[in-house]
């Protein structure tokens, strides 16, 4: 049970870490305590994180290959997505090894395996690659907020595919995951360009989860962490890694020279297999492209965004967050 909350506790840190850059640390049950925290250096949060998962990776359930438990899909945490979760870490951090280690430890694990077709992805929960999703019943699924993704991806249309991104899952390269958005003219509208995300259904769907991590990701975490030390072809190489995904897709192998190449194709592979699950803004940040594609997005690009406001709520509970709004709001 402990290692299920320091899992939990350093999934939302380290989030939060990178939303927000410094925040009040908590780590004590006694409220009066927890009423008047002040901020913490980013870098003193993430060590936090680092404790939690090496500490949860230690004593969560361990699972075999081959095993059927719903506990596999994704339901709870276990040992093998407390090593996902580490190699997320690492990669943020730039320690490419750790990065490719832990992500090569959960690949041939063999307990998570990629499902055969990409729309599997999109329609379905609990699916065979699934490392860990909030998963909801009929009776407290999202769908039935109003401030849920389905409505606000599909209900009120607040949140609807970019133009860019629609190009992006367009693309040959792209292959099967254009089934990520679906075109609807009826809901052509003034700035509505009549694209829906099609990942997060209402209750009544089979894939109303919210998946907040799969093993294509890791995948992707040891491309890149490869393709930073310069491993770049042969069967342990990223284009290897990359190519892994593009078959599933049934888009083309990919063909690159060079290192700066197989990182942009990354980052392009990322766009496609993890569109709106979370990850593209901060990818943009960790990896010091937020200007460059933010600014040619949008003339309102500021570069103060990149760390975001501490909410007016937040400020207002902590007498110790008085006077500590992140920079520029």
């Amino acid at each position: 049970m402990l290692a299920e909350m320091r899992f939990l506790r350093g999934y939302a840190y380290f989030i939060g870490a990178h939303t927000y850059g410094d925040l009040p640390k908590v780590t004590s049950t006694d409220q009066e305590t927890n009423r008047n925290i002040p901020k913490s250096p980013k870098a003193e949060i993430l060590a936090l994180v680092l404790e939690d998962w090496t500490a949860a990776e230690k004593d969560l359930a361990t699972i075999e290959a081959g095993s059927t438990a719903t506990v596999v899909n994704g339901t709870y945490a276990n040992k093998i997505s407390a090593q996902a979760m580490l190699a997320r870490y690492y990669l943020y951090q730039k320690n490419w090894a750790q990065a490719e280690q832990f992500a090569t430890q959960v690949i041939n694990a063999n307990v998570y395996v990629l499902e055969p077709n990409f729309i599997d992805v999109i329609s379905k929960d609990f699916i065979k690659e699934s490392i860990l999703e909030v998963g909801y019943a009929l009776s407290d699924d999202p769908g039935t907020s109003n401030f849920s993704l389905t409505n606000l991806y599909v209900g009120r249309r607040e949140v609807i595919p970019s133009d860019q991104v629609v190009i992006s899952l367009q693309s040959t390269e792209a292959g099967t995951r254009n089934a990520t958005i679906t075109f609807d003219a009826d809901d052509l509208d003034g700035d509505d360009n009549g694209w829906t995300v099609r990942k997060y259904g209402t209750a009544d769907a089979d894939n109303n989860n919210v998946v907040l991590m799969r093993l294509a990701e890791m995948y992707l975490i040891r491309a890149e962490a490869r393709a930073q030390q310069n491993k770049l072809t042969g069967a342990n190489g990223a284009i290897a890694d990359l190519n892994v995904l593009r078959a599933r897709a049934k888009a083309p192998n990919l063909v690159a020279t060079n290192q700066a190449e197989v990182l942009l194709a990354v980052e392009r592979e990322r766009v496609y297999e993890l569109a709106f699950e979370g990850h593209r803004w901060f990818d943009l940040i960790r990896t010091g492209r937020a200007q460059t594609v933010m600014s040619a997005f949008t003339p309102n690009w500021n570069s103060r965004y990149e760390r975001w406001p501490i909410p007016q709520g937040e400020i207002q509970r902590n007498p110790a967050l008085k006077d500590a709004q992140n920079p520029g709001y």
